[in-house]
């Protein structure tokens, strides 16, 4: 199809206003040559090469996606000034010179930035490997001339010397013209005071009558012939040693433009290969850009009719531009359209002015987009048909040169249309059968219709006939659209609705437009009862799917509502959980404290006692307040060991990467996004939380109520697994699965959270767990210093730091316990 349209194909695209779209694309380049090419995009109908141009378009949308873009500024069109690859044009202007120069940087720029892409942008680095950029030619060129042409002192060792010595040569010849000019008027012999050029030579203006008084060369007298221009001899002697250094200026440089151009056109077959192809690469970017512009993405595309075609939000981009430039941006209606394989032709009824035609320009622009490789300006992927040929008859044709009818002009377009359709051609056609007798033109309609049911690839079709309506339950293939319409406020919604046919509403909108009441009476009564019963039922339709369509959202927009209202209930009650948490964690902390106290005590007393040689009555006494002490303690652990043991019902968690997963100490379900070794790192509300992998249940099987695991025989014996004698005291077993390994100090005064501090590292320590995070916020940095000044002097601590960057901030202390 690109490369030889019929003159109806050429008519549909311009129908489509695929002309002012290209325009809009073509404004994204940044070569001239590029946004002609641009411009003269036609459809492509072989699928393969548009696999191909797609992935280019892809490659320089990821680019752009990126925040980055490859260098194009203005290059010179150099196929128009050196000519193609086989001829070159000849001697170039110094300014030409100059723009090639200005042309041979910016192509190096490019071949570089491709290069240093590589990775990304594989296709445009393998169009460029093997390509030099031109960058060696470009300096030198640039180091010879200025970007106006100017040759530069330095463009060779000698020109610098020798426009000096023009220069000398002319300050002393204006040294000597006016030396002679000042004898000559102090003698009296001049017309005037000033020295008076003739071409490039100094004269004075001798009276005529003093013309013998000076020798030299008359170039000139004034009209009145009271007056003659005469060049003194020496003068001419110092205009002549002028030219002379002026001629040698001249060829050098000539030199210099002779050499410089032999360069040129020792490259200009590459150069205009390596122009070429930035070319090409700028009309890929040109609609990479226009896409991101316009949120547009590449769409699927298939062959063969045996495929759907769906358009999801799809935004006519010009209809968009103009909406835009008129502030009414919101007005839009996107369009969604799906049809099966088996729909060959889809009949589009409703009101007129209701957005028929919109829709079949929306339809064949966007297959014009797809098949030239623009994105497509949709909410979703689109996926099409890739068609050989896309015809649009709008009807509205009238030619009096041809001396041909609207109707007769229709039908030369039918005709034309018809005889180049195949199973590969798009089909869309406005009002088809309208401008003669409704009988006639309905009877056509359907002719046409059935066959090209039977002859093309897919039809879209706009109608007003009701006959043609019911085309759906008679013939296979067919299918039928509606446009809504409000009826309630009477005006059209602009919205594509399938298997719905729209009625036209004549006479509503006749009457909304203040038409005379008598005149809409008597349209009633000619129409009759069986067109006014289904324009009714039509009617009648519309306004039950509209009312189910606004019932259906205002469903949507309750769920979403009640969905937001449970997740912000769940949230405050997960919060509520949490401060529980806190508040009984701050309170067995306490009571920790107190017992570690009272046991330290009475060790002290125990050990006065029999340093003093005490009584056996104290110390059975003492024994008892401590083994009283040790029962509270043990009960104090065993209900901390109740309220963290995981809830019974639970299957162990998955431990990877990416899966859900329950802490049941916390209450919480979050995401794992890193594994550790035995510990993992959890994503919930925004925050990361690293814990033991082993406190980590299945959420699916964790349910809200369940009872809690009792102790094991070994722990209500005060055995097994964690007993150990310290100080002489049998302390409470201690499960390493719910050691802690994190705690949150936040809010808490100095005292506090160090007593909190304590016990972890108490049960860090029983438990065999040698890392511990402190969490103590910022703030004014007192918490943070206090609570390292005590952890460096603990005993049970090797080390402790602020986490670096990688792990958090200077709110978080990492704790090392020694083995």
């Amino acid at each position: 199809m690109e490369t030889s349209l019929s003159a109806e194909e050429r008519r549909s695209l311009a129908l489509l206003e695929f002309p002012l779209l290209l325009e809009e694309v073509a404004g994204h380049c940044s070569t001239a040559r590029a946004g002609r090419m641009i411009r003269e995009l036609a459809p492509i109908s072989s699928i393969e090469e548009l696999e191909g141009l797609w992935a280019w378009v892809g490659e320089f949308s990821f680019l752009l996606e990126g925040g980055e873009d490859l260098p194009f500024g203005e290059i010179l069109d150099l196929v128009s000034v050196l000519g193609d690859e086989r001829e070159f044009p000849g001697p170039l202007s110094p300014q030409e010179l100059a723009s090639v120069g200005a042309a041979c940087r910016e192509l190096d720029r490019l071949v570089r930035a491709v290069h240093a892409r590589r990775e990304s942008l594989p296709l445009s680095f393998q169009l460029l490997q093997g390509r030099e950029g031109p960058g060696a030619l470009g300096h030198h060129i640039e180091a010879a001339l200025e970007s106006d042409g100017r040759i530069k002192d330095s463009a060779s060792p000698t020109l610098r010397s020798q426009r000096l010595a023009v220069a000398s040569a002319r300050s002393q010849l204006q040294r000597m013209a006016q030396e002679q000019m000042n004898r000559a008027q102090q003698q009296g012999w001049t017309s005037s005071s000033e020295l008076v050029l003739r071409g490039d030579r100094y004269c004075i203006p001798l009276k005529s009558g003093r013309l013998r008084s000076i020798q030299g060369v008359i170039h000139d007298r004034s009209s009145t012939g009271h007056t003659f221009f005469v060049e003194p001899l020496p003068v001419v002697e110092s205009a002549n040693r002028l030219q002379e250094a002026r001629l040698t200026v001249e060829e050098e440089e000539a030199k210099i433009l002779r050499a410089l151009g032999r360069e040129v056109a020792t490259s200009a077959p590459a150069l205009v290969d390596l122009y070429r192809c930035a070319v090409h690469l700028d009309t890929l970017r040109a609609r990479a850009r226009w896409g991101r512009r316009r949120e547009a993405f590449a769409p699927i595309l298939t062959s063969g009719v045996s495929s759907r075609l769906k358009l999801t939000g799809f935004r006519h981009p010009l209809l968009q531009t103009a909406l835009e430039a008129a502030g009414r941006k919101k007005e839009l209606i996107s369009l969604n359209l799906e049809l099966s394989p088996q729909d060959r032709v889809l009949l589009i009824s409703g009101p007129n002015a209701g957005g028929k035609t919109v829709v079949l320009k929306s339809v064949g622009l966007a297959a014009c987009m797809a098949q030239t490789g623009i994105p497509l300006p949709t909410s979703g992927q689109a996926e099409l048909v890739v068609f050989d040929r896309i015809f649009l008859e709008l009807g509205d044709d009238q030619s009096l040169a041809d001396e041909l009818s609207h109707f007769s002009a229709h039908l030369a377009h039918l005709k034309a249309i018809y005889e180049g359709t195949d199973n590969k051609t798009l089909v869309l056609l406005d009002e088809i059968g309208g401008g003669t007798d409704p009988i006639e033109g309905v009877a056509l309609a359907r002719a046409y219709l059935e066959a090209l049911r039977r002859r093309a690839g897919r039809v879209l079709a706009t109608t007003h006939y009701g006959q043609l309506k019911a085309l759906v339950h008679e013939l296979d293939g067919f299918r039928n659209a509606g446009m809504a319409y409000d009826a309630r406020n009477l005006h059209p919604l602009f919205r594509l609705e399938l298997d719905a046919p729209g009625a036209s509403r004549a006479l509503e909108i006749a009457a909304r437009m203040g038409l005379d009441q008598e005149i809409l009476e008597r349209a009633r009564e000619l129409v009759g009862d069986e067109s006014l019963r289904l324009d009714a039922v039509l009617a009648e339709m519309e306004e039950h799917r509209e009312a189910l369509r606004t019932a259906r959202l205002q469903a949507e927009l309750e769920w979403r509502q009640g969905k937001m209202r449970r997740e912000e209930y769940e949230e405050r009650a997960g919060e509520l959980r949490q401060r529980r948490r806190e508040i009984l964690d701050r309170a067995e902390a306490e009571a920790e404290a107190i017992v570690r106290r009272s046991r330290a005590r009475i060790e002290s007393l125990l050990q006065e006692i029999r340093s003093a040689g005490g009584k056996d009555q104290a110390l059975i006494a003492a024994r008892k307040a401590r083994e009283e002490v040790d029962r509270r303690a043990a009960e104090l652990a065993r209900r901390q060991e109740e309220r963290r043991t995981p809830m019974r019902g639970h299957s162990p968690a998955r431990i990877e990467v990416g899966a859900r997963v329950r802490h049941a100490r916390l209450g919480l379900v979050a995401t794992i996004i890193e594994v550790r070794g035995d510990r993992v790192t959890l994503s919930a509300g925004g925050r990361r939380i690293l814990v033991e992998a082993a406190e980590l249940t299945d959420p699916a099987t964790m349910g809200g109520n369940l009872p809690q695991t009792p102790p094991s025989p070994e722990d209500a014996a005060g055995k097994g697994r964690g007993e150990s004698d310290v100080g002489g005291l049998r302390l409470p077993p201690v499960d390493t699965s719910v050691a802690v390994s994190r705690i949150d100090v936040r809010g808490l005064d100095v005292d506090d959270a160090w007593q909190a501090v304590d016990k972890a590292l108490d049960r860090c320590v029983l438990a065999g767990t040698h890392h511990l995070e402190v969490v103590h916020g910022k703030g004014t940095g007192t918490l943070r210093r206090e609570l390292r000044r005590r952890l460096e002097r603990d005993s049970r601590v090797g080390s402790c730091r602020l986490a670096d960057g990688s792990y958090g901030d200077d709110g978080l202390t990492l704790v090392e316990i020694p083995e």
